[in-house]
């Protein structure tokens, strides 16, 4: 219990920085953040499909 919420806890935190960090590349340098936020969603859709599928073979 304690365990998970310090996740979601640390999961929000991590969620803020990175707004944070989205918000000020725009300001800066549109074409380099947006590069940046496709490789995240790459990386993250790829995670999620690995650990369906990891789910899927046992």
């Amino acid at each position: 219990m304690a365990r998970r919420y310090v996740g979601t806890r640390w999961s929000f935190g991590k969620t803020l920085i990175t707004m944070a960090a989205i918000s000020l590349g725009l300001l800066v340098s549109p074409i380099i953040t947006t590069s940046i936020l496709v490789l995240v969603l790459v990386f993250s859709v790829r995670h999620l499909l690995q650990q369906r599928r990891l789910r899927r073979d046992e």
